[in-house]
């Protein structure tokens, strides 16, 4: 009988390692979350050649105890391969190809919100903060509660009728990049998207994520 193992490698922070956190804890499979201190350990992890683009996240898949690991790069591509093994996938090509469109959207705005963090001049920050907040995020919220609203009339998810890595990875975005870890309530910025805003509270109140709000580390991404 196989022993699949995985091992994810990320820093320590949620960033582009925690909706693949959260799809382990939403499926309930055990995994190794090692992290990494990005100036002090880093350096000599991305010496080893471990990492296929050197960068993280990567995961380890082991099929047993003696088998040698295959390295998966990628947080996407990890994301996906995950949401395929533990059931968090639509079941047709088509209804993935939307799933990854979703998803793929979702990332556009995250982007957007990256460049804002590590923009370092003040007025420059103002001024991206000021777009964000006023015209790019409800602009990309308007996009995605239409697309939600198509599938059920928006009260279930965004593609078919189960659970899938899109919801996981708009959730996410929301929780660890707009609502700042938010661990109750939501993010104000659903205020006026309400079928969104009960996405967001259907995926927070799963009880492994509930839990990973409370207890995960306090960190700046």
């Amino acid at each position: 009988m196989s022993q699949r193992s995985y091992k994810l490698t990320y820093f320590k922070a949620r960033g582009r390692g925690e909706f693949i956190r959260l799809a382990f804890l939403i499926a309930g499979v055990e995994f190794e979350d090692f992290c990494i201190d990005f100036h002090e350990e880093w350096p000599a992890f991305k010496a080893t050649g471990k990492c296929p683009f050197n960068q993280l996240p990567i995961l380890e898949i082991k099929e047993d105890a003696n088998s040698e690991p295959i390295m998966l790069s990628q947080s996407l591509a990890i994301l996906r391969y995950l949401a395929n093994e533990f059931g968090l996938a639509p079941d047709s090509n088509l209804d993935k190809a939307r799933a990854d469109a979703i998803v793929d959207a979702v990332m556009d705005i995250r982007a957007k919100k990256r460049d804002i963090h590590f923009e370092s001049d003040p007025a420059a920050k103002e001024k991206l903060t000021k777009d964000f907040q006023e015209s790019q995020l409800p602009s990309a919220l308007k996009n995605l509660q239409k697309l939600f609203e198509a599938n059920e009339g928006g009260q279930g998810y965004f593609v078919g009728k189960k659970l899938s890595y899109a919801d996981i990875s708009f959730f996410n975005f929301l929780n660890s990049w707009v609502a700042k870890d938010k661990v109750k309530g939501y993010p104000v910025e659903l205020e006026n998207f309400p079928k969104l805003r009960g996405l967001y509270e259907r995926v927070r109140d799963i009880p492994a994520v509930k839990k990973r709000l409370e207890t995960r580390p306090d960190t700046v991404l």
